[in-house]
């Protein structure tokens, strides 16, 4: 799972609780069940999920899900 081995790489998995791919939902993401299944597994409503994405196609499926969202710029460039 790419998101582990992120957080293994980076030394920051023993931050998270729990690190999720959506290679385990039901449909890939923008899609909102993807959302919808992150929510389920972590026993929380949509609302009460922040998603923190560099990608503005995330930021809105995350939003049409009913997540609360953050946008990195990482190109430091207007979107």
């Amino acid at each position: 799972m790419a998101a582990s081995f992120a957080a293994d790489t980076g030394g920051i998995r023993g931050e998270f609780d729990r690190v999720l791919s959506v290679e385990d939902a039901q449909a890939w993401k923008p899609h909102p069940s993807s959302y919808r299944y992150a929510a389920q597994e972590c026993g929380v409503q949509e609302n009460d999920m922040l998603l923190v994405a560099v990608h503005p196609w995330d930021i809105h499926g995350a939003a049409r899900a009913g997540l609360r969202t953050v946008w990195v710029n990482r190109t430091r460039t207007a979107p």
